[in-house]
């Protein structure tokens, strides 16, 4: 009874194993020639790269969406998420683990970046910010690239690089306090000339 007890463990195990290393996988981190970017004015010029680990915090999530998609509401997120490093304008996530595609299988790859002050490692709470910001924040996305993923016996393919399917370096925009619309600013306009005009009967 040990023996079949210390078998189906071994099965387990290898099964579980399995499991994991099915999944594709994808080195999340750029590269030098492939740097992070920010600007100071909104549809601005890159100003220079993100600062290191001294300055600024930002943060960076891998999406996935199936070969051949272009629009990028269409993306998924795949639970990785990088941030940057000592040296400036990087950023490192490590291996991630792409969830539902096989190792070998052709992906678009999307990444979006913030600063910390939008969110951390809660992506949704950076949809939240961009629904309506109250604070100036910096946020972008990448161009879309096509990759086939690493993983079981294959090593990891990269993300970022220069070549035509991986994802290039890119900016982060500001993003401030938007002014009130005129609309606003006629409404409270008309508010207070209906305050004066009734104090004045």
């Amino acid at each position: 009874m040990t023996f079949i007890r210390k078998f189906l463990a071994v099965v387990a195990i290898a099964l579980a194993h399995l499991s994991v290393s099915g999944q594709g996988e994808i080195n999340f981190r750029n590269t030098a020639d492939t740097l992070i970017f920010t600007n100071s004015a909104v549809g601005g010029a890159a100003t220079g790269p993100i600062t290191g680990l001294s300055g600024t915090t930002y943060f960076f999530g891998l999406f996935v969406a199936p070969i051949g998609t272009s629009d990028p509401s269409l993306f998924t997120f795949t639970g990785s998420y990088a941030s940057n490093t000592s040296a400036a304008g990087r950023l490192s996530g490590g291996t991630s683990i792409i969830p539902g595609f096989d190792p070998g299988s052709t992906v678009c790859l999307l990444v979006r970046g913030w600063s910390a002050n939008i969110a951390t490692t809660n992506y949704p709470a950076v949809v939240s910010y961009l629904s309506n910001p109250t604070f100036v924040g910096w946020y972008g996305e990448s161009e879309i690239g096509t990759l086939a993923l690493g993983g079981g016996v294959s090593g990891s393919t990269s993300v970022f690089g220069t070549s035509p399917e991986q994802i290039g370096g890119f900016t982060l925009e500001m993003h401030p306090i938007p002014e009130p619309s005129s609309i606003a600013v006629a409404a409270l306009g008309f508010a207070a000339l209906w305050s004066l005009r009734r104090r004045s009967h």
